[in-house]
């Protein structure tokens, strides 16, 4: 959801961490990757945001201008973007086991914010079994239910935690 905090919902009390995270990629401290689920996510995201925002139903027209400064400031800020789908054809029958694995390791976690018990879901498994796949170092994430993953070499990055 950084990207959602940076170019659309702006207002949102997260929105700093975002921009610092995105910073931080620009000045070189993290490489950064997206993957064509997350794109999806992306536009979902949209969808809801500005049919909330206009209290109807958002045009197509609408989502696709957000669509199109996420893909600028993908390239503007050299943010690789991996096809997830070549990504699971080089290991179908791993991706869905994995993130099954995730899942199961995971530890609920009580929020720091809300004090309520957290844990990653089937959507949050892939995003994670796709990052693992292409070696990402890091995962930022808002999300405090990735702080209970175990059993993955890539870092968590929880961004409220991070830029406090």
């Amino acid at each position: 959801m950084a990207f959602i905090y940076k170019l659309v919902n702006t207002r949102h009390r997260l929105f700093p961490k975002a921009d610092a995270l995105f910073s931080d990629i620009e000045q070189g401290k993290y490489a950064g990757v997206i993957s064509t689920f997350e794109i999806a996510e992306f536009q979902s995201a949209v969808k809801t945001i500005l049919s909330e925002a206009k209290q109807t139903q958002a045009s197509q027209n609408d989502v696709e201008k957000e669509m199109s400064k996420l893909d600028e400031f993908l390239n503007e800020m050299g943010i690789m973007l991996y096809n997830a789908d070549v990504v699971v054809d080089h290991s179908p029958l791993i991706v869905f086991y994995r993130a099954e694995q995730l899942i199961s390791s995971a530890q609920p976690i009580k929020g720091s914010w809300d004090q309520k018990w957290h844990t990653i879901g089937g959507a949050d498994a892939v995003h994670l079994t796709l990052a693992e796949t292409v070696r990402a170092d890091s995962f930022a994430t808002f999300d405090q239910g990735f702080k209970g993953v175990k059993g993955t070499s890539v870092k968590m990055l929880i961004l409220s935690e991070v830029y406090r």
